[in-house]
């Protein structure tokens, strides 16, 4: 007789929100949350064999949205509101907070993530195949000072 199973199965990386000054934006396809890593100090005193570690400054990676562009249409206002605020410098722009929301498949939030002091830091232009199904995606590279995480 087979025993039914303890664990319920791993966690979906399938639903989600992206947050930007209150906006969501649409056709997001991918994103990929920054990496959180501390920095590794090294030091030694004169004559010792092996430097001492410890853990330095925490460094966050970059964020990097993948969003696809709707059929029939160049493209939605907020994305192209977005784009023009990425033409200025940061130091105008930076002043922005992005919330990625996990989601269930009701819509309802579960965990979020805010980026702080958010801004653009390269836009990678699309890719044209004339042979090719695949959606067009736009990608964008994100910075920022802090990451905030709370389950909801």
């Amino acid at each position: 007789m087979a025993m039914p199973a303890v664990n319920r199965g791993n966690r979906q990386k399938r639903w989600y929100a992206v947050i930007v000054d209150g906006l969501e934006i649409a056709l997001v396809k991918t994103f990929k949350l920054p990496t959180l890593e501390y920095e590794i100090s090294k030091f030694g005193g004169a004559g010792s064999y092996w430097d001492q570690k410890e853990a330095g400054r925490m460094v966050i990676g970059e964020a990097e949205l993948g969003k696809a562009v709707k059929s029939g249409e160049t493209d939605s206002f907020t994305w192209n509101q977005f784009i023009k605020a990425l033409g200025m410098p940061p130091s105008v722009y930076k002043n922005r907070d992005w919330t990625i929301c996990e989601t269930d498949e009701t819509g309802k939030y579960k965990r979020q993530w805010v980026l702080r002091n958010a801004w653009g830091q390269k836009i990678d232009m699309e890719e044209f195949d004339g042979m090719s199904s695949e959606p067009v995606i736009e990608k964008l590279t994100v910075a920022c000072d802090q990451v905030d995480f709370k389950n909801l």
